[in-house]
This record gives C-alpha cells, sequence and structure tokens, in this order.
C-alpha cells in the first residue's frame, strides 16, 4: 500500500495542488508511484489559477486534472500525512486529524503577487522551486528504492 500525502491549502488553486502534482512527479521519475500517493485540498474550494499551469508546464509537470476540491468532500481517513501549507490549513487539519500526522510547511502565496507577467510567473516559480526542494528533501525515503 502506498504511503499516502494530502496537500492542504486555502483554495487548493495553487500551493496545495501544485505540491501534489511535483510529489506525483518526483514519484514517477523515482519509479515510486506504487510506494508514494499524493492528493491534495483546500480548506475552501477555489477556482482553477491561471499562472498554475504554466508555471508547471516549464518543468514537464502536467496542469491539475481535476478542479479545486475542499477539505469537506475529501476523505481524511485514507492519508497517512497531511501537509498544511498555510496557516488557515493548518487549522483546520489540527480541527480533524491527529496532531502528530500534520506538517506545517509555510508557503508563500503566489497570486498575491502584482506587475507584470513576468514578475508575477518569478513568484510561481519561485514556489515551485521551494515545493519542488521541500518534497525532494521531505520524501526522500519513501521516493528511493525499497
Amino acid at each position: 500500500m502506498a504511503y499516502s500525502v494530502l496537500f492542504v491549502c486555502n483554495q487548493n488553486s495553487v500551493r496545495s495542488p501544485m505540491a501534489e502534482i511535483l510529489l506525483r512527479q518526483a514519484a514517477a521519475a523515482a519509479r515510486a508511484e506504487d510506494r508514494v500517493a499524493a492528493v491534495s485540498a483546500g480548506v475552501y474550494e477555489g477556482a482553477p489559477d491561471p499562472f498554475l499551469p504554466a508555471t508547471l508546464e516549464e518543468v514537464g509537470a502536467p496542469a491539475p486534472a481535476s478542479p479545486p476540491q475542499d477539505l469537506a468532500a475529501t476523505d481524511l481517513s485514507k492519508f497517512d500525512l497531511f501537509v498544511a501549507l498555510t496557516h488557515e490549513a493548518e487549522a483546520a487539519l489540527k480541527e480533524q486529524v491527529a496532531a502528530d500526522k500534520i506538517e506545517f510547511w509555510d508557503t508563500e502565496n503566489p497570486s498575491l503577487t502584482r506587475g507584470s507577467r513576468d514578475q508575477i510567473m518569478e513568484s510561481y516559480r519561485r514556489v515551485r522551486d521551494a515545493l519542488a526542494a521541500q518534497i525532494a528533501a521531505r520524501f526522500a525515503s519513501e521516493l528511493s528504492e525499497p
């Protein structure tokens, strides 16, 4: 059975789907899809983000396959680990699951960036690259050969 991870942010529009897709991409690259599974949700349901697909495409990752989901529509009993990417997500998870199953990764919200398209994309890239590094470090043992 795969080690299952739920990434949670506020609206499941940018940070949590980005983390989900990056962990799936890392698992595929390590041929560890049978050992690691990733899903994402938001404290509340948001709308698809227009910059996320382009940000993921730059690293050869697919756009989210499903629309944003909220925690209320997610069966939390299926997960081994919950990664909260915002304080709101951490608080919501603490009300629903054991604290020892929650990790908090304070993650910038790139959708708050204002300016040119290049400035906005740079903010999204910064978040993507930080999440990819955290994923590689945190899940190194799950992604390595058994």
